[in-house]
């Protein structure tokens, strides 16, 4: 009776074995698939499939980020979107090169996944869309994207780090009377990223500030109410701007410092070596 199992049993496992190698391959054909589906639709500059590692999250500036795995990476002449694969394919993101504000990787070319960071104003929102990929495919991706953007992006790129970012903060304006006292308006948010300091009412962008005309920056004590909220205040041009809000010392350093840094020289590329060839500048 034992010996009559054992076959069996190496029967089992052969057809399960056999099911599953068959279901791989189906489920790569149908990848593959799709992948020339999105490659003659769209007709890309260049498609990054997302295999293995590939990922992407997507983060309006008042919500919850959205993660995707295994996402495709399309650049296309005019707009880069994003294609979650499956039995049904989604377009996760998609906006046009002139709606994008700001990109940049956080830390240098290192080997396994790296990181790179977008900033998109589209007509949904304002939207920071990272996107991690192996070293040479993100440096492919960098490559490509640079003849396509406003050369003042490329600049922007080539900045000496930390890229600065901070908030939203709840923040409210403020205004000084003839006789020193503060006025406050009613509250709005405020997000500083490396090139602009956003104002924000809801999910609205009321203003946007470039930072490279944002001088005298101030971390200020009220001494009309000493116990209350501690203010930032800058210049823009002639206008003076001033905000009240909890961590004041704080949001007042980083706004000096990214706008300090926004005001250097960006970094031109060194002689390569050998093992950054196949990079993008750091």
């Amino acid at each position: 009776m034992a010996n009559q199992i054992i076959p069996i049993v190496v029967l089992g496992g052969l057809c399960v074995l056999i099911l599953s190698i068959v279901g791989l391959v189906s489920a790569f054909n149908r990848r593959q698939a799709q992948i020339e589906a999105i490659r003659s639709r769209e007709n890309p500059l260049l498609l990054l499939d997302g295999w293995p590692s590939g990922r992407a999250e997507i983060q309006p500036l008042q919500g919850q980020p959205r993660n995707y795995r295994r996402v495709i990476a399309c650049l296309g002449p005019e707009n880069l979107s994003l294609h979650q694969l499956g039995r049904e394919p989604k377009e996760r993101f998609r906006a046009t090169y002139d709606h994008l504000r700001w990109f940049g990787r956080p830390v240098k070319y290192h080997d396994g996944s790296n990181e790179i960071w977008l900033h998109w104003e589209t007509p949904e929102g304002w939207r920071l869309l990272k996107l991690w990929q192996e070293r040479s495919a993100m440096a492919r991706l960098v490559r490509s994207l640079k003849p396509l953007v406003a050369p003042e992006l490329v600049t922007a790129y080539r900045r000496r780090r930390p890229y600065i970012h901070a908030g939203p903060v709840h923040a409210k304006p403020a205004t000084q009377t003839i006789h020193g006292s503060w006025m406050l308006a009613d509250a709005i948010h405020l997000y500083l990223m490396p090139r602009l300091l956003l104002l924000l009412q809801g999910t609205i962008i009321t203003r946007q500030i470039p930072l490279d005309q944002i001088e005298q920056v101030g971390a200020l004590q009220r001494l009309d109410a000493p116990a209350a909220d501690g203010l930032v205040r800058f210049l823009v041009a002639d206008e003076v701007l001033a905000f009240a809000l909890p961590d004041h010392v704080t949001f007042a350093n980083q706004l000096a410092e990214a706008a300090r840094l926004q005001l250097e020289e960006p970094i031109f590329p060194k002689q390569k070596g050998k093992k950054d060839d196949a990079d993008d500048e750091d």
